[in-house]
């Protein structure tokens, strides 16, 4: 997802306060992208009490896709592309919409916020040696170190609940199934790389998410049928609402805009405090408890995020 930078050469001109003033408002637009993304787990947890799983993310992306391309009507965005390239597009649809969103859905319902957000947490750590081992970035010691750092955070993450490693119990299933959207996430993130210097992300990003929208719907048909719709409260549509509009709509835009703004390393470090307020927001509002053994695999996995991402 991150687009490279463009270094400029020769003389640098003293930062204007407006730019100043620009980069601060950037800054706190990201933080409040992060505090949507971290509250969405709880947010998403709160709402799959009334909904199903797949029931939920069927709508919020129908949502998010709507107001994507009214957003790229409204910019005049050329979305038309050949045969030969709409094939890769919905090939990474397929990977990151499609498979990504129906393995979290699923997982987040079987396991608790806190869970889930840690282990998503470790994406960029497994993009880190999925990049090495493509041959596109080369993995220095201090990344191998963090690699290795977060992936025992998410051993203890997962196998430190209260009841262990136990395949029957409530959250270990959830947990795998989140551990799976980890790597389609970190699949589609490398592989998605030549794509995004051929599309703008935005383009890619509305042409992806409309496309694996799509197959999303046929998986989904028999859990849209047998939906309560009726048993919904303002408070499940709040939260579907939340999750459509809020979480992956206007986020996605932020990030963009920070990408260009701040570049694309300084936008993805505000990243690694998203599992912080998604733990917290579940052990305040959802009564989720942690372990010693799972806390002490949080902080592992965000060292380790920390060094992987050093270059």
């Amino acid at each position: 997802m991150n687009n490279s930078q463009t270094a400029t050469i020769g003389r640098v001109s003293p930062p204007s306060d407006h730019s100043s003033l620009a980069s601060h408002m950037t800054e706190l637009l990201l933080l409040l992208v992060i505090l949507i993304w971290g509250t969405n787990y709880a947010i998403i947890k709160a709402s799959l009490r009334q909904f199903s799983p797949l029931a939920f993310n069927a709508v919020r992306f129908v949502l998010s896709s709507a107001l994507l391309l009214l957003l790229a009507l409204r910019r005049r965005l050329d979305l038309r592309v050949t045969l030969q390239e709409a094939a890769p597009i919905a090939g990474l649809s397929l990977l990151y919409i499609t498979l990504y969103q129906i393995f979290f859905i699923e997982g987040i319902a079987r396991t608790t916020s806190a869970n889930s957000a840690m282990i998503l947490a470790a994406s960029p750590a497994l993009v880190v040696m999925a990049s090495h081992a493509s041959g596109s970035e080369r993995l220095r010691r201090p990344a191998v170190f963090g690699v290795a750092l977060a992936f025992l955070g998410l051993a203890s993450v997962i196998g430190g609940g209260s009841h262990g490693l136990e395949f029957s119990g409530s959250n270990v299933w959830g947990d795998l199934l989140t551990l799976a959207a980890v790597f389609c996430w970190s699949a589609y993130t490398v592989l998605a790389q030549p794509t995004f210097k051929r599309f703008s992300p935005l383009k890619l990003t509305v042409l992806s998410t409309v496309f694996g929208t799509a197959p999303m719907l046929v998986w989904s048909g028999p859990a849209l049928y047998r939906q309560d719709w009726l048993g919904i409260d303002g408070i499940g549509w709040l939260g579907v609402c939340y999750s459509g509009i809020f979480s992956i709509a206007l986020s996605y835009v932020i990030w963009n805009h920070s990408i260009a703004r701040l570049g694309a390393n300084k936008t993805a470090i505000f990243s690694n405090f998203v599992p912080v307020v998604a733990v917290l927001t579940g052990v305040l509002f959802l009564g989720e408890r942690m372990t010693l053994l799972q806390a002490g695999g949080a902080v592992c996995v965000i060292a380790g995020i920390v060094l992987a991402r050093r270059r």
